[in-house]
Order: structure tokens, then C-alpha cells, then sequence
């Protein structure tokens, strides 16, 4: 233990809490019924429960920028320090203004949502180590974050495509703008800001919206030395170019 850096520490530490506090899906879920998870929200109604127990936590709801990607899922999530809460649970990103006035930078969000409240509220520090980040991207890169159905173009049309070694992401196209799924570690891309779960909505201010899977994916590649990609719910990210 003595040879182990600090970081592999703290990532040892991180997976072992995910893994007490994260369970979308439960075996004892079979012996549950519909009722102790509450009837399934609209995605409307669910966003607004959400970003309205999430707005009371924070020092200025006015500035609250939202993004909502993926589904609400029915399953079960366990906070640090509370009970699991059954209901419908999905990850967002936020961005808001912090006590200095500034933005704070974007980061996770998690909730669930049942009969109509929010039961469980976890928001993500805009760190690398931070809980909340650290279990929304892990259930990403398993697979238990799902696309919304509006969002979504063909698989077979438009996979998960690399923007070029350049750049260092991995990303899905979606009909409001493509959602990055992986960030290479010490890529541009990293270096620049951009991060898991941004969903970008232009390119160099040429708007991706209603584009089809072959032309957005042209679009996001970089294609000069700096490139500027707008994200929903926080502020643009410009990236220069080796």
C-alpha cells in the first residue's frame, strides 16, 4: 500500500463508494411492486421536479443552466450518508453562478424522482473526484444511462465516432447535437474542458440542430487550428489545436 500513488488511492476509494452508493438495479427490485417506485413521470414532469429541488440548493437558481440527455430510469439510487430511494433516476449536467458570481463550471447532477418529488439530490463539484461525477460517468460507460427517445438518430446510421486523434473524444449524435461519451485522458479535448455527458449544440457558431448523422459528424471534426464548441448549459469551449 505504501507504493501507491496518491491518485490510484483516491480512485480505489472512489469505485468502492459508487459501488455502496449506486444500484440502478437491484435483485430484491423483483419482490418490489409499481407502487413503491411510484407512477412513471413524464420526462417533462421529471425534469421540472428535478431542477426545481435542485435550484433550492444553490446560491443563485436564477442562473441555473440545465442539460438533460438521458432518460429517467426506473431503479434504485443510495446517497452517502441516506437510505437507497426507489423511483426514477437519471444524471443531468449543471452549470450556475457560485458566491462570487462566477460560474462555477459544469458538472453531474444526479436524482430520483418519485410521486412527484425529488427524493434523492446529489450535485457534482466541479472535480474529477468528485462522487457525483465520478458515478454518472461510471454508469455512462456502462451502459445505464439511455439516450432521450427524441434525442436519438439510427445506430446503424450514426455510431459513437471519434473526432480524430487531435481532439481526443468519442461521441454520439443525437437530433439537438452530439453527446460526448469518452474524453482521452490528458487529450486536447481534456485540456480545453470539454467533458463526459457535454452535449454540444454548435460548431464555430453553426448550429447542429436538424443536421443528419453524416453532416454533424463533419461538422464536429476539427477542421482548423481552434474550434469552438457551444455546449448546452454552460458557457463555450474553445480548443486549440496542435
Amino acid at each position: 500500500m505504501a507504493s501507491e500513488t496518491i491518485p490510484l488511492m483516491r480512485m480505489r476509494k472512489i469505485l468502492c463508494a459508487i459501488a455502496l452508493i449506486a444500484s440502478p438495479a437491484l435483485a430484491a427490485e423483483q419482490a418490489l411492486t409499481q407502487a413503491d417506485f411510484g407512477p412513471q413521470p413524464t420526462f417533462a414532469d421529471a425534469v421540472a421536479t428535478s431542477e426545481a429541488a435542485i435550484k433550492t440548493r444553490l446560491v443563485d437558481p436564477g442562473s441555473a443552466q440545465f442539460s438533460w440527455p438521458y432518460n429517467f430510469a426506473r431503479g434504485s439510487l443510495k446517497g452517502l450518508l441516506s437510505k437507497s430511494r426507489l423511483g426514477y433516476w437519471t444524471c443531468g449536467r449543471l452549470n450556475s453562478r457560485n458566491k462570487m458570481g462566477g460560474y462555477s463550471g459544469e458538472s453531474w447532477v444526479r436524482v430520483v424522482v418519485n410521486a412527484g418529488m425529488a427524493t434523492l439530490v446529489d450535485i457534482g463539484e466541479d472535480s474529477s473526484s468528485d462522487l457525483t461525477n465520478a458515478f454518472c460517468e461510471y454508469a455512462l460507460k456502462q451502459g445505464q444511462l439511455h439516450l432521450v427517445a427524441n434525442m436519438q438518430v439510427p445506430v446503424a446510421a450514426a455510431p459513437a465516432a471519434p473526432t480524430g486523434p487531435r481532439l481526443g473524444v468519442v461521441y454520439q449524435p443525437t437530433q439537438i447535437g452530439v453527446v460526448i461519451m469518452t474524453v482521452a485522458p490528458g487529450s486536447t479535448a481534456e485540456r480545453a474542458g470539454l467533458k463526459v455527458g457535454n452535449v454540444i449544440s454548435a460548431v464555430n457558431g453553426k448550429s447542429l440542430a436538424g443536421m443528419g448523422p453524416v453532416e454533424m459528424t463533419a461538422a464536429v471534426r476539427p477542421t482548423a487550428s481552434t474550434m469552438t464548441y457551444s455546449i448546452i448549459g454552460a458557457p463555450d469551449v474553445k480548443v486549440t489545436l496542435p
